[in-house]
Formats: C-alpha cells, structure tokens, sequence
C-alpha cells in the first residue's frame, strides 16, 4: 500500500501567527526603510558597475548560484529580480534562463537519481495513476506545471522521481518559464530606471 502523506509534513512549517508576525515585520522594515530615506542609499550603477567589472565571472557565478542555491530554498523571484537590476533587459533574460534551468536541472536529478525511492512512497496512489500518461504526454503537462507552479523545487523533485523523461522536462520547463522570468525581469528593470528618473 503506497502511503499518501503529503511530502512535506504540517510539523516542519511555521505556525501562521509566526508567518504573520514574520510578514508583519518585513512590511514594517521596508517601510521604515522607504519612510526615513534608507532605500536611497542603494546605489545601483556602483553596483552594475561592479558586476560589469566582473567580466564573465559575474554571470558565470550568478547562474552558478542561481542552479544551486535555489533548489534548496533560495527564492528564484530573487534571482530574477537582481538580475533585473544589474544587467540589461536582454541579458538578464538570458542569465535568469540559464539559472533557471540549471536549478531545475538539479532539482530534476534529486528526484530522479538521490531519491526515488524515498519521493515515490509519498506520492498520493490517485496521482500515480496518472505517471503514465504523464510519461507518454509530459510537455505540455511540463509547460503547464511551470506556468502555474514556476521553480517550485518539489515539483521539479516529483516529476524526476514520476520519470517523466527529460527531454520533455527539460523543453517543458524553459518553455513554461518564459512568460514569468520576462515579466519580472522586465519589471525589475522598469522599476529601476523609474526610481531612478
């Protein structure tokens, strides 16, 4: 009998007055922040001047980054909003891409290879009867999980343990990261050159 506990167990996440309190907080620094003149103090040209200094070692350690420390909880939204904020609209799209699919990558080979065993058991039987059609269908099952879930590292995790095949994962995945990547990577470079006048 296949267990169908959820993957993550409700004992490991936050009780919700700690979120709040947490959220409630953040909210609160920022707009100390913003209200006492903080945030102009954030010089963005030294920092792209920094990076540009960095020549190909700045991207090269971005998407390294970005492929490795995203799979274990880092935010991919951050990513790509500093990407959008360092590099050219054009380029950013470029590294956020390639930082993407490294993580997704990498979150696709846990699932696949380190621990099958150990996700299959906890993928709910109603689920499983579908790994099949899956397997035989799963770009546009790919490209559909990536629109609505994005880099949600599980799910990466679940398709490699379910052996959807990789060449679908892999298409699926740059395919259905598009759309958010371009938009936040737009908007974070929008934003910067409306902060700065």
């Amino acid at each position: 009998m296949e267990s169908t506990e959820p993957v993550s167990s409700p004992d490991a996440r936050l009780p919700i007055w700690a979120r709040g309190l947490l959220v409630s907080a953040v909210a609160i620094a920022v707009g100390w922040a913003w209200g006492t003149g903080q945030l102009e103090a954030l010089d963005l040209a030294g920092l792209r001047l920094m990076v540009e200094s960095a020549g190909t070692t700045g991207p090269i350690v971005y998407v390294l980054a970005f492929g490795l420390l995203q799979p274990i909880g880092v935010s991919a939204h951050l990513f790509l909003v500093v990407a959008g904020l360092v590099w050219p609209a054009t380029e950013a799209i470029v590294w956020t891409q390639l930082g993407l699919n490294l993580s997704s990558v990498t979150s696709y080979g846990f699932g696949r290879v380190l621990a099958p065993d150990a996700l299959r058991a906890r993928i709910p039987a109603r689920v499983l009867v579908w790994e099949e059609r899956l397997c035989r269908g799963g770009l546009t099952t790919v490209i559909a999980a990536r629109l609505v879930f994005f880099s949600f590292f599980p799910l990466s995790a679940l398709m490699g343990a379910m052996r959807i095949p990789f060449r679908n994962y892999a298409l699926g995945s740059f395919i259905g990261y598009i759309p958010v990547a371009v938009a936040e990577v737009l908007l974070a470079s929008r934003l910067v050159d409306w902060i700065s006048g």
